[in-house]
């Protein structure tokens, strides 16, 4: 059985809130949950996301096996609770776009245009 740790949306429209929990990789989010393992608030009240991990739990499914997604090995790496995986660090290079070019610049915006059109 391979054991997920990823985040399942509790919130409501227009105001979400995340568990994170330990899951079978087969289940949906909204599906059977071996273990909770914390919450991620993303909304900021006053000026700061709340996030609630336990640490001994996280480090346990770890030791036996679980692979954690993208989001919640940025998550928790950005609390030093594990080390960033290199493979998250390439895809946030590889989702870079080229700069906004400037309004006044109508030229280079028409020949961007031109450039990435499809026939």
């Amino acid at each position: 059985m391979v054991v997920k740790i990823k985040l399942s949306r509790w919130g409501v429209r227009n105001n979400p809130f995340y568990g994170i929990i330990a899951q079978n990789h087969y289940q949906s989010q909204f599906g059977k949950t071996l273990e909770k393992l914390g919450t991620y608030n993303p909304v900021p009240i006053e000026g700061t996301k709340h996030v609630e991990v336990n640490v001994e739990r996280v480090k346990y499914w770890l030791s036996v096996g679980a692979q954690m997604t993208s989001r919640v090995n940025w998550l928790l790496a950005k609390y030093g609770i594990v080390p960033l995986n290199p493979r998250v660090q390439e895809e946030k290079q590889y989702r870079k776009t080229e700069p906004v070019v400037p309004k006044n610049d109508r030229s280079r915006l028409v020949y961007l245009q031109r450039e990435t059109r499809i026939h």
